[in-house]
């Protein structure tokens, strides 16, 4: 009997399974609304949003002009239009005769289709000007000809995120998809397919977006509980395979309700069992490798996006420095869902484990390595006017520097100081991350309270001595002695004082040389060159 679970590319006929109400209510939206519909399509890679939208549109009318376009496949801005208008031109011979109302508009047309067509090169529209304008401006009359010719228009954009890199005009170049989304003058319907939101693809948040805020978005996300149901139910009935509740379990252990996972799976099941009972956990070391292989890309993906330091606090904890807007986002994409008890999951559960192990190799040194020369930094900017504010006159850095620290250091912690310092370095790089924080807690609401949001040092303690004890140097450079919940509990302290911090205090901020401080403890900082506004 033939295996109906394929894994990889898309699936159409019985291959394909569930999404029955999505299907009927996007089909009546497109095919059964007077109003065009325009949508985003957003979802994980492989979670079968290409066969979905084509199954949408499979058996259309005759009188329906369908193109799909596969951005992936595209060389050029101008390869997407210009495939276009080939499909358009064919559609056109097709249907042969037109109402004679229509045919004025029809030849029309075909005659803005050849011009963009049949050229002898393709047009440099990365140059922008006049051979840019001339070629939007007949894009644009052909689909408001087309309204009028009463053609309905639906367009799928398969794979958009690549317009990241082909759209090199940038803004004009989406500003002509929102033309055809949006003019009154135009009745175009579409969808566009892409991993990540519209925004993000055009590099701008959704307020400032020019394509994002004329398209409906639609979260692609796994099956729902009948979708579940019919998998079950194929290999159950058409099978003869018994799925108990302890299977059904595995199964979702390791797909969750993933199409693809589960696609995985099912074919693995079918290929290697008969009859009995089925043993999910030695199908999926055996013969599941694309499943591990798909959890690997996913947590590359995360890291390319930006998610991962996301994600790990909801799914492994704790829950610090993310909020609802962070969890909403998530789950739209299609990572993160919520189970049983308000325990979340991201994808399934052995991929969660996945993110568990992976917080292990998460360089969280680099992070307070990176705290701590900031804070550092900070103590370097406004350590000539505590200085001068303290009166300390002294000839050289260290002295002076050594004055500072007398504020905080007692006497017994001045000897392992005193080592490092003799090999030429000064008192406040060699000192450690804990001292340093101990001497901006000292002076903080004289000199830098402002720079964490004018709020008191005893909301910050906590966090501080989380990220100084991290710093611990026993740990020669490793993590290994934390926890995962400890590592992520630093790591997200640590990427909250890069925000706060950046606030006010930038990285491209200008730090006084060691001269400076010199100048101020001998009551020259007023002349200097060096001064800074603080």
């Amino acid at each position: 009997m033939q295996n109906i679970f394929e894994v990889g590319g898309q699936v159409s006929g019985e291959s394909f399974i569930g999404r029955k109400a999505e299907i009927e209510k996007f089909r009546n939206e497109f095919l059964n609304s007077k109003k065009r519909k325009v949508y985003s399509v957003i979802g994980l890679a492989r979670s079968g949003k290409t066969s979905f939208v084509k199954k949408i549109f499979e058996n259309l009318p005759d009188n329906i002009f369908y193109h799909y376009e596969d951005i992936s496949l595209s060389t050029s801005y101008y390869s997407i239009w210009l495939n276009i208008c080939l499909s358009l031109r064919d559609y056109i011979e097709n249907m042969g005769e037109f109402p004679p109302e229509h045919e004025k508009y029809i030849i029309k047309v075909q005659k803005l289709v050849s011009e963009i067509v049949d050229v002898d090169t393709e047009p440099q529209l990365e140059k922008g000007g006049l051979i840019w304008d001339r070629f939007c401006r007949r894009i644009i009359d052909v689909f408001k000809t087309l309204k009028k010719a009463l053609v309905p228009v639906i367009l799928v954009f398969d794979e958009f995120d690549r317009a990241q890199s082909i759209f090199s005009l940038g803004t004009s170049q989406f500003m002509l998809f929102r033309t055809l989304f949006a003019d009154g003058d135009i009745n175009v319907s579409s969808i566009c397919i892409s991993r990540r939101k519209i925004e993000t693809i055009e590099g701008k948040i959704y307020q400032s977006s020019t394509l994002a805020n004329v398209m409906n978005f639609y979260p692609f996300k796994g099956f729902n509980n009948a979708d579940m149901s019919e998998y079950y139910s194929i290999l159950s009935n058409k099978y003869k395979i018994h799925i108990d509740d302890h299977c059904k379990e595995r199964i979702e252990f390791y797909a969750g309700n993933l199409p693809f996972l589960l696609s995985i799976i099912g074919h693995e099941i079918v290929d290697s069992v008969e009859h009995g009972v089925v043993d999910i956990d030695d199908i999926y070391s055996s013969k599941c490798h694309a499943i591990v292989n798909y959890y690997h890309d996913c947590i590359e993906q995360l890291k390319r996006d930006g998610y991962i330091n996301k994600i790990i606090p909801f799914v492994i904890g704790p829950k610090i420095g993310v909020g609802p807007n962070d969890e909403q986002i998530l789950s739209n994409l299609g990572y993160l869902k919520i189970v049983e008890n308000g325990r979340y999951l991201c994808i399934c559960s052995q991929f969660s484990s996945e993110l568990a192990s992976y917080t292990r190799r998460y360089p969280i040194w680099e992070n307070i390595i990176n705290l701590e020369i900031r804070l550092k930094n900070l103590l370097m900017y406004r350590a000539p006017q505590i200085a001068l504010d303290l009166n300390i006159k002294k000839n050289t850095v260290n002295d002076a520097e050594r004055e500072i620290l007398a504020q905080v250091v007692g006497s017994k912690e001045w000897g392992s100081l005193n080592n490092f310092v003799k090999n030429g370095e000064s008192y406040f790089s060699v000192m450690s991350c804990w001292l340093t924080v101990r001497l901006i807690a000292k002076f903080w609401d004289d000199y830098f309270k402002k720079y964490f949001r004018n709020r008191n040092y005893s909301e910050y303690e906590y966090k501080f001595k989380k990220c100084t004890d991290a710093r611990n140097p026993i740990a020669h450079g490793h993590q290994d002695y934390l926890s995962d919940a400890a590592i992520n509990e630093v790591n997200s302290y640590c990427e909250e004082f890069f925000t706060i911090l950046s606030e006010k205090f930038p990285q491209s901020t200008h730090i006084p040389n060691e001269k400076t401080l010199i100048w101020a403890t001998l009551q020259k900082w007023e002349n200097s060159e060096e001064k800074y506004k603080f």
